[in-house]
């Protein structure tokens, strides 16, 4: 796994690193807006058959094997098809132009609780 081997590498040439993990977002997968990635089988080369929920909850389980802090975005962000518009712009449903802000705040929150940052 991708994942495994760069943690590897990364940890082997700077033991004294800390790596934090954060998992894809909930999105459509296509536009016009459908193929809600809660549902979307993905085709993809290695994914083929994979749900993005199963793969954000993969990439956290692979990051606490290697104690690796995660947050799963996936689930933790609290975005959904009801609240979607807040964070993505109506001809995009993969990039959250709108909710970068919003992430920027969650992810420093998120270091600054795993850390010292000040």
């Amino acid at each position: 796994v991708v994942l495994e081997i760069m943690f590897n590498l990364i940890q082997t040439a700077n033991p004294a690193i800390q790596i934090y993990e954060f998992t894809p977002i909930v999105r459509y997968i296509t536009n016009p807006r459908s193929n809600w990635s809660d549902t979307y089988v993905s085709t993809g080369a290695n994914l083929t058959g994979k749900k993005l929920p199963d793969i954000a909850d993969f990439i956290e389980s692979v990051c606490q094997y290697y104690h690796v802090p995660c947050r799963n975005w996936y689930w933790d962000l609290g975005w959904n098809q009801f609240n979607f518009n807040e964070y993505f712009n109506s001809t995009d449903g993969t990039h959250p132009y709108k909710g970068m802000d919003y992430i920027g705040v969650k992810m420093y929150l998120y270091l600054k609780s795993q850390t010292s940052l000040e």
